[in-house]
């Protein structure tokens, strides 16, 4: 096990375990004792380097080296946490930082048809007879009420026939310039999580979330987030994606999270920095900004008590608290799937239409499960853990990273292999998330 240190001045230190997820506030003494055991020390040496008691030295060391965390695997027998149906590859922006090549994954465009949405879950419930979440993606899903409408009442209906044990959540992220009285009465019947992808103000949201011909899609989202909400169904969530515009217009992270949740009432916040290749003139670089934005986010609690938060600092706190860990990056390809418009199966919908990752389709004539694509991918997707992996299994931070095998692989060209630069960005974030929480603690 390795002990992490934060060095926060004037000899005070915390003290981070990543077996049990605890931390501690220690001195220079404390400090050393610990590094003196994590390198082999005897217990008679250190008592009498340090001149403490045996009681003491044994005290400081069961604290520290208590019992480690529950490991949480949610690869269970007929259990599915997701499962993403792309109910169209079309979409009608034309968004810069699209890894969909505008929605259609690079093929011809195609919505999918209802025989083929009742056979992909049909075919999932093979297998499975637990499914957490149903999420209708694209292109731009709610271009195809029919399927999503379909789906929900195919999901009820098998509820009611007793062939499965109750409705999946169900959700979609839309770019929000769709609306019309039968899309929201659906979405209100079914309690469908509505998220909108929206970068913030209009100044930059415009310059990246375009229609076809180039015009912004800003105001549009804006007017149907006040139709949504009049008819009954309110926006969850928000996708936001920070990139070069909000830097150049001075529009820090916090700044975009304010906006969000102040001026557009969102709470559940997804923010992530734009990436690309070399030729992506938008991408982020510099991610400082994300590091910053937790001392902001922990004095808007302490100082005015108001909850600003996002996915990425979020999911610290949860692990934290919750002291569940979780040896895969992502769920996808193990109790996470993806089908295409055309039936096509994938681990993930960012490698749809990638023949490299294609699983098999919902009309093949071999049962799905059975095929040796999907056992070789499902296993190798199960057999990868991060604690053991070469450049994770060191790192402090290995029991609360996520990660996304889809943006690794854009970043690279391997599903496992997380960039550098999002290693760092994440070990930063959970370094200035502890030394928030540790000065809060302190101060009780």
């Amino acid at each position: 096990m390795k002990i992490h240190f934060i060095d926060k001045g004037n000899d005070q230190y915390l003290l981070f375990v990543p077996q049990t997820l605890k931390f501690f506030n220690v001195n220079g003494t404390v400090k050393n004792v610990v590094t003196d055991i994590e390198n082999e020390i005897s217990k008679e040496e250190i008592i009498s380097k340090y001149s403490i008691s045996e009681e003491t030295f044994q005290n400081l060391y069961n604290t520290i080296y208590a019992e480690p965390i529950e490991e949480f695997n949610p690869d269970r027998e007929g259990f599915l946490s997701k499962l993403v149906l792309n109910v169209t590859n079309k979409c009608n922006l034309d968004c810069k930082y699209c890894y969909a090549c505008g929605g259609s994954y690079g093929s011809s465009e195609c919505m999918m048809d209802i025989p083929t949405a009742k056979l992909a879950i049909d075919t999932v419930l093979q297998k499975y007879n637990v499914i957490q979440s149903i999420q209708f993606f694209g292109g731009e899903p709610l271009l195809n009420e029919p399927v999503i409408r379909f789906v929900c009442e195919y999901f009820t209906k098998l509820v009611e026939e007793k062939k499965l044990a109750g409705l999946p959540a169900f959700g979609t992220i839309s770019n929000g310039t769709i609306y019309s009285d039968q899309l929201a009465e659906t979405i209100k019947k079914y309690q469908i999580g509505l998220t909108f992808s929206i970068d913030g103000p209009k100044s930059v949201h415009d310059s990246m979330r375009i229609y076809k011909e180039g015009t912004g899609s800003f105001d549009k989202v804006i007017e149907n987030i006040e139709k949504y909400r009049n008819a009954g169904v309110p926006i969850v969530g928000a996708e936001t994606t920070y990139n070069i515009n909000h830097v150049n217009q001075k529009l820090s992270v916090m700044d975009t999270i304010r906006y969000l949740k102040d001026e557009l009432q969102i709470s559940d916040i997804h923010l992530v920095p734009a990436s690309g290749d070399d030729s992506a003139d938008y991408k982020i670089e510099d991610r400082s900004g994300f590091v910053d934005s937790v001392s902001e986010i922990f004095k808007e609690k302490v100082e005015n008590k108001k909850e600003y938060t996002y996915s990425f600092v979020g999911r610290i706190l949860e692990a934290l608290k919750w002291k569940k860990s979780n040896c895969h990056l992502c769920m996808a390809g193990i109790t996470q799937f993806s089908v295409s418009s055309k039936g096509d199966i994938y681990p993930c919908f960012l490698f749809t239409d990638m023949p490299e990752f294609r699983l098999g389709n919902v009309y093949d004539k071999v049962p799905f499960f059975e095929n040796e694509t999907f056992t070789a991918q499902k296993s190798r997707f199960s057999g990868f853990s991060k604690y053991q992996y070469p450049k994770c299994k060191d790192c402090f931070n290995n029991r609360i990273c996520s990660g996304c095998i889809g943006a690794n692989y854009f970043a690279t060209g391997d599903v496992f292999e997380t960039s550098d630069l999002d290693c760092d960005m994440q070990r930063a974030l959970t370094e200035q998330v502890l030394i928030a929480l540790s000065n809060i603690s302190n101060k009780r």
